[in-house]
């Protein structure tokens, strides 16, 4: 059987992209540092985190663990999306 990531990891490509403004890249990795989903916004906030995590849960699951910086947003934004999962399943 073939490890498909195995064969895709060996090679990569790097893109440049020049942005008109200062913008939040917020990305989701996998075990294997893969990106799974990404946003870019122009804020870093609550809001901003809650529609990330929400969003990223949607395309891929419930995550077994999330591991975040520490920053105050997405710490707001994690707790959002685990009082609507509370409220959701009662």
């Amino acid at each position: 059987m073939v490890d498909f990531h195995q064969l895709f990891s060996q090679s990569w490509a790097q893109r440049a992209v020049i942005l008109p403004k200062p913008l939040s890249l917020n990305r989701a990795v996998d075990k294997f540092g893969d990106t799974i989903y990404f946003m870019l916004s122009e804020h870093r906030d609550e809001a901003v985190a809650t529609a990330f995590f929400n969003q990223t849960i949607d395309a891929n699951g419930l995550p077994n663990k999330v591991v975040m910086d520490k920053s105050v947003a997405n710490y707001a934004g994690l707790e959002n999306i685990n009082m609507l999962l509370m409220c959701w399943q009662d």
